[in-house]
């Protein structure tokens, strides 16, 4: 997957949150996506189109995260986007009870690369990974790293962690 460096319109910046949602795209998909920020099920949106997905990442602000869902009950299918500064980290679960979040990472060839800022994502390819995972699979040129586990809880609907990747997995 070749990243996008597309610079990211400056009227995108500016949106509101409500102007978002009232732009109301036509739906491309049947899954019942939900975009939960920082996790919270209550805030939830429905997001109909990759489009929309992007909107929603470029708005988020350095640090934000949230979850695209599609609900499942306990064996919810999930992806999730944090933005650390003007690219974002994207992890993934299966929807199964025994999977643990995995950070999204580019293919490489063999060769060793410790640059951390090689597997941060530009938001549009962010939002194509999350949409792709949720349809199915991962984009071509790219693989999944399990986390290490390290804290995890929750506050009301809302569950949290944070997690390291593993030594040597770069």
């Amino acid at each position: 997957m070749e990243p996008h460096r597309a610079a990211v319109p400056a009227f995108a910046r500016d949106l509101d949150r409500e102007v978002a949602e009232a732009l109301g795209p036509s739906r491309e998909t049947e899954l019942d996506l939900r975009w939960n920020p920082r996790g919270h099920r209550e805030l939830a949106s429905s997001i109909l189109t990759g489009q929309q997905l992007a909107l929603w990442i470029v708005l988020l602000e350095p640090g934000e995260w949230a979850v695209l869902e599609l609900p499942g009950g306990e064996e919810s299918h999930w992806a999730q986007v944090m933005r650390v500064d003007e690219d974002c980290i994207v992890e993934v679960h299966d929807g199964t009870p025994g999977d643990w979040a995995s950070r999204v990472l580019r293919e490489r060839d063999g060769r060793a690369d410790s640059d951390e800022a090689a597997d941060l994502w530009h938001e549009f390819d962010a939002a194509e990974i999350l949409w792709a995972w949720l349809h199915g699979a991962l984009p071509s040129g790219c693989r999944r790293e399990r986390l290490v586990r390290r804290r995890a809880g929750s506050v009301g609907d809302v569950v949290w962690c944070t997690a390291d990747l593993p030594h040597g997995s770069r």
